[in-house]
């Protein structure tokens, strides 16, 4: 494990998944939209406003700013009241704090879902930096961002572990030239077999990291 550790929010360090992409397809529902069968895995790592692009495109009716409201206001509140961590994350990052790594997170949600979400479940003082893909304005699947975090962190990307649950962000960070870890959830079934293949590690649960 590297000095600097990243990790992804949603799928990785909490089980809300599920919840997120039920409300993301309520929408689509609502409007009556066709969607293609992994629309889930395609808009997880754009972020909110990436995602918003691409339902504006699917058909979603309001501007892009009403799309981006409605996303925020239907993962608000799951984000605020319901949304836990994955068993062994507090105890792993706890862990790895006592081993001198410093903690990151790098995810596509925004600040106001992830911060009362960290805070909440009493690990937001565990990081350093918690960031989201607004602060780079990119999204995770591109290389780019991995070498912004980098900076960002004031080290150098062959010092950072990522963290993550989603194929195509890291397919990217391995392209940036990250150290990836693959977590297992759920909504990432499908590509469960590719994603072993493309990281240096592959874990279905923190706990075996304890």
């Amino acid at each position: 494990m590297k000095k600097y550790c990243v990790f992804d929010l949603d799928g990785t360090l909490m089980d809300s998944m599920g919840e997120w992409a039920n409300r993301m397809l309520d929408i689509l529902k609502e409007d009556g939209i066709d969607y293609p069968e992994n629309i889930i895995s395609v808009i997880t790592p754009l972020g909110y406003r990436g995602a918003a692009e691409l339902f504006a495109e699917l058909g979603v009716k309001g501007s892009f700013d009403e799309i981006v409201d409605r996303m925020c206001s239907y993962a608000v509140d799951a984000y605020t009241h319901r949304i836990v961590t994955k068993k062994g994350v507090p105890e792993y990052l706890k862990k790895l704090l006592s081993q001198g790594h410093v903690l990151a997170v790098l995810t596509a949600s925004p600040h106001y879902t992830v911060d009362v979400c960290l805070k909440r479940n009493g690990i937001y003082d565990l990081f350093e930096k918690v960031f989201t893909v607004d602060d780079f304005g990119l999204v995770k699947a591109q290389p780019e961002i991995y070498f912004e975090t980098a900076k960002a962190l004031g080290t150098d990307i062959s010092q950072i572990t990522f963290f993550d649950d989603n194929l195509t962000a890291i397919k990217a960070a391995k392209k940036a030239g990250l150290e990836t870890v693959g977590v297992y959830d759920a909504s990432s079934d499908g590509d469960t077999e590719e994603i072993k293949k493309s990281v240096d590690r592959y874990i279905t649960s923190f706990e075996e990291l304890l």
